[in-house]
């Protein structure tokens, strides 16, 4: 849906792709400023109140670079359809062993037991077109000298075919809070967007303020 707030400055904001699972609700959005051509996007798990968060709890992950010039690279780009409920749990596990085997452990050389070597897409310009830009990206990034290294797992949450994931990681010596989503296809992650944000910067809870799941 599409939503124009009056005033200024003029914002359209719209909810891109949003799922709950259990107790979480995943909501990706994405924003454009009337005066720019440059949208940014968010991702964010809610909590339902409950004995942990009586108020309810929000974690948020914002990316201030997602230029819709590229609209066929932008937050709102890719496949919509959710399906595949059955494989809700397998397709968890999935995307946690890959985070926990390829970001956090870098191991880049179990790449291809998680992604689609012929159909995968990132919606992140700076890692290019398809998986061998993928495995460059990572081992021009992920390998001495690292420009970012994941150090931690928080939380990861599913509906079907999407999984979203929760991260903390250091990019450039500097701590930032990480939130990808992934859609998967026959085993095989075969779509992907993310966003990632300075923890300095953000003044909401960041990824550290609950436990991370085992």
């Amino acid at each position: 849906m599409g939503l124009r707030r009056s005033g200024f400055p003029q914002i359209d904001f719209e909810i891109v792709r949003m799922f709950q699972d259990e107790d979480v609700t995943f909501i990706q959005a994405a924003h454009l400023s009337g005066a720019r051509e440059a949208a940014w996007g968010s991702m964010s798990f809610v909590f339902k109140p409950g004995d942990k968060y009586p108020q309810g709890h929000c974690c948020q992950v914002t990316v201030i670079s997602a230029d819709r010039a590229r609209p066929d690279r932008s937050m709102a780009a890719g496949s919509r359809v959710f399906c595949d409920y059955e494989l809700n749990d397998a397709n968890k596990a999935l995307v946690t062993e890959f985070t926990r085997a390829v970001l956090i452990g870098k191991r880049i050389d179990r790449l291809s037991e998680f992604v689609s070597r012929d159909k995968f897409i990132s919606y992140n310009e700076r890692i290019g077109v398809g998986y061998n830009a993928l495995e460059v990206f990572f081992r021009s990034q992920m390998v001495e000298p690292k420009v970012f290294d994941y150090t931690k797992f928080v939380q990861v949450i599913g509906k079907g075919n999407f999984v979203a994931v929760m991260t903390e990681l250091i990019f450039r010596d500097e701590p930032y809070n990480a939130c990808d989503l992934y859609r998967i296809e026959a085993g095989r992650i075969v779509e992907h967007w993310d966003t990632v944000e300075r923890q300095e910067d953000v003044p909401r809870p960041s990824n550290d303020t609950y436990e991370p799941s085992s």
